[in-house]
């Protein structure tokens, strides 16, 4: 996030000649940071389901662990630790 603020330092010079306030540009910043943060808890929520599923059917063909199909992400759970983390 610094490099990136470093990067946009110009720009945010620019925004701030052309009569934007502070406050507009920090919210701007927040809603990029938020859509970034959204993207990326989206795309990991994909990929450990992803992985569950294979380590489930990788594990139950091995090894023949009793309950291991019925492994992956609980919706309940993780929206429990969502709300509770806001």
């Amino acid at each position: 996030m610094l490099a990136r603020g470093a990067a946009r330092q110009r720009e945010l010079a620019v925004r701030a000649a052309l009569g934007a306030g502070r406050a507009r540009i920090a919210r701007q910043l927040l809603t990029e940071s938020a859509v970034i943060a959204l993207a990326g808890g989206a795309l990991g929520l994909l990929a450990a389901d992803w992985t569950a599923r294979t380590l489930a059917a990788i594990l139950s063909e091995q090894f023949n662990v009793a309950r291991i199909a019925s492994a992956g992400i609980d919706f309940a759970v993780l929206g429990f630790t969502f709300v509770s983390r806001s």
